[in-house]
């Protein structure tokens, strides 16, 4: 894993994260004025030019061609029957839902679990939270966060290194890793936006890439099999 690969990792989390929330008027405005486009193409670099085959080179050739505007109710009427339609949405936001583990929002165990490890994080949850914790976009949201921690040289947040690491992928194995991929791909199939199908794009491209590229660990020691989430070949702190 190459580090242009790496520091993408927090940016495409957070992007698929905005991208997956009901479109507000920011979001439109950069959409029809390729603000969202020239943004994830300048997060993309430059970087790897030499391999076509590179999670930046990928992105780039996703993005490159100029994208035709679409207005904010365009978005939410694409979003709404792509994800939010009562008892008729094509893909659920909820993890649980999504994964078919269970129907019952809040009270079941991925729910449970995503906010547990919010909590060991350090982040605080309402008592009357809109959302499960399962929510894909606050998922995705919190992963971004940890990728961002993982490549300082000091977490900010109350853990050491090590935990911090040990949380990602605990995080990642539980909730993120191995359907992704084929949730993004049936996404791309569906929708009629030529925004959602080149996000549904970006997110396949990545989960399949984050799945190939997962970190491998001894657990319990803290050494390193293969490579870390950044990239490097040193043991955790």
């Amino acid at each position: 894993m190459s580090r242009e690969e790496t520091a993408l990792r927090p940016e495409l989390y957070y992007l698929l994260s905005m991208g997956l929330r009901l479109p507000s008027d920011e979001l439109a405005f950069q959409v029809s004025t390729g603000g969202f486009r020239q943004h994830l193409l300048a997060v993309a670099g430059s970087s790897g030019a030499q391999d076509k085959t590179s999670l930046p080179a990928v992105l780039r050739e996703v993005w490159q061609p100029e994208m035709e505007a679409e207005e904010l109710h365009e978005l939410r009427r694409e979003y709404t029957r792509l994800f939010t339609a009562p008892g008729q949405s094509l893909f659920s936001l909820y993890e649980s839902v999504a994964r078919g583990r269970s129907r019952i929002l809040f009270e079941n165990a991925q729910a449970r679990h995503a906010e547990d490890c919010y909590r060991r994080g350090g982040l605080t949850i309402e008592k009357r939270q809109r959302e499960p914790a399962d929510y894909l976009p606050v998922e995705m949201e919190f992963a971004s966060l940890l990728t961002t921690q993982l490549c300082e040289e000091e977490t900010l947040l109350p853990l050491t290194k090590k935990q911090c690491v040990d949380l990602w992928q605990e995080f990642y194995d539980v909730h993120l890793g191995g359907w992704l991929e084929e949730y993004w791909n049936a996404v791309m199939r569906e929708t009629k936006s030529g925004f959602y199908r080149r996000l549904a794009e970006t997110g396949a491209v990545f989960a399949g890439w984050e799945q190939r590229q997962r970190p491998v660990w001894e657990w319990g020691t803290g050494q390193q099999k293969e490579q870390s989430a950044c990239g490097s070949h040193r043991e955790s702190e």
